[in-house]
């Protein structure tokens, strides 16, 4: 959990809530009010720190959000699922053997 802690108390997460008010009335992330035009994962891997404890804490979330979603779906329906971009595929393993 260390890593996620460290996303969530960080200066840009922790600076995101000042634009709450922002969010509300327009709907849109706090992200696009500072950086416009930016993509916020080209901007996470510019900060090779950032981008590890961001990597980090997708991967303390992934086993335990994948365990939840395989639990509450049925993918038998489907005959091929696609993990695009989806780090780990950690999803995939846990639907595969539920």
């Amino acid at each position: 959990m260390r890593a996620s802690i460290l996303l969530v108390d960080g200066v840009g997460i922790q600076d995101s809530w000042k634009d709450l008010e922002y969010c509300a009335r327009t709907g849109e992330p706090a992200f696009r009010r500072t950086y416009p035009e930016a993509n916020p994962f080209t901007l996470i891997e510019s900060d090779p720190e950032q981008a590890k404890v961001f990597d980090d804490a997708m991967a303390t979330f992934a086993p335990v959000t994948a365990a939840a979603i395989a639990a509450s779906y049925d993918f038998s329906a489907f005959g091929k699922i696609v993990d695009v971009d989806g780090g780990s595929g950690s999803l995939l393993r846990v639907s595969a053997y539920r």
